[in-house]
């Protein structure tokens, strides 16, 4: 194993991408998602002053903190259409550059 924890010589691109088709493949990766959400989101919930937003389209994590440290927009699931509307909420556009 390397430094990063993948076997000496392999490079990100070696790993190959997940099969969306493969009910398998997409059912790590659904859990992998869940996984990453409640990590992202479980002190947030608890912590008075900051909140989330869990759908099953999109996660918003704002800590309200002055950095974007603790600040998470994940598991967008979203059609080019609700992209574009949800860019215009105001949670979403104040992190939008």
């Amino acid at each position: 194993m390397d430094g990063e924890g993948r076997p000496n010589g392999m490079t990100p691109m070696d790993f190959a991408p997940v099969d969306p088709v493969d009910p398998v493949a997409a059912d790590v990766a659904e859990r992998a998602d869940a996984a990453f959400v409640t990590h992202v989101t479980w002190a947030l919930e608890r912590t008075p002053g900051m909140s989330c937003r869990v759908t099953p389209e999109l996660v918003l994590a704002d800590s309200d903190l002055a950095c974007d440290t603790f600040n998470f927009i994940c598991r967008s699931r979203l059609t080019p259409a609700a992209a574009e509307r949800a860019r215009h909420r105001p949670e979403v556009r104040r992190w939008h550059r």
